[in-house]
């Protein structure tokens, strides 16, 4: 009887924990945190101009990392800027997007994000660059 409950007790503690906020952050200086969850770090500047972030993370955490953000400062992103196009870095664009975030990223990105979810996608950045910015 004690062997079941042990285990069952141990399978629920760990349930629960999954329903802890798996992001967290670190500040790095007055406006600048780093933001952990699972793959690629998020920088956000969070100051009187705003929120800005680099980097969203999978689409499945950005209602955590919202939520982290908000705590930093009531509001949310106004930009996402992305360094490149793997989903660890812009999984989240879409739900960013809608939102109300401008996603910004090299032309390069957008061309592969365009190549993965088609045109028209809210993954795509809405404002892109290369030599310049468009």
């Amino acid at each position: 009887k004690l062997l079941p409950a042990l285990i069952t007790s141990l399978l629920l503690s760990n349930y629960a924990a999954a329903d802890d906020n798996p992001v967290t952050a670190k500040q790095l200086s007055e406006h600048v945190y780093v933001l952990y969850g699972q793959g690629g770090n998020i920088a956000a500047s969070v100051g009187d101009d705003g929120i800005y972030i680099i980097d969203d993370q999978f689409a499945k955490l950005s209602d955590d990392i919202k939520k982290t953000i908000s705590d930093l400062k009531p509001g949310s992103a106004e930009f996402v800027i992305n360094t490149h196009h793997h989903g660890d870095h812009t999984g989240g664009n879409e739900n960013f997007a809608k939102a109300g975030a401008h996603v910004i990223a090299h032309n390069n990105v957008h061309k592969r994000l365009k190549e993965k979810h088609g045109e028209g996608s809210d993954y795509l950045p809405r404002i892109s660059f290369g030599d310049d910015l468009t």
